[in-house]
């Protein structure tokens, strides 16, 4: 399954035009793939935002820690987790700091 939608993830900020990949038959665990298509996720100065996948995925949750499973509708999670994931991108890009919380990786 492929979704192309757009979230406005608060009245003052931006509206980003979203691609949610969902694929059920791949030879790992099923995962939604979350990428910012409009506009492009930006950097402050030379770094990159956290919590990212790739330039334009976002990391919403931690696989390791079941936090989402394919019994859980993507309406209800993917899609929300990815209006407050860049809520706390438009906070980051101006105040440099990340307040969404979550844990490190590469």
């Amino acid at each position: 399954m492929e979704w192309i939608g757009k979230v406005l993830p608060a009245p003052y900020c931006d509206e980003y035009e979203i691609m949610i990949d969902y694929r059920t038959d791949t030879r790992y665990r099923p995962r939604p793939v979350v990428s910012v298509l409009n506009p492009l996720l930006q950097k402050r100065g030379d770094k990159g935002c956290p919590h990212r996948y790739g330039d334009q995925q976002p990391c919403l949750y931690h696989p390791p820690s079941n936090e989402w499973n394919p019994s859980m509708p993507l309406a209800h999670t993917i899609v929300p987790w990815t209006s407050r994931w860049l809520y706390y991108y438009e906070i980051w890009l101006v105040t440099g700091e990340w307040h969404g919380g979550g844990i490190e990786h590469s």
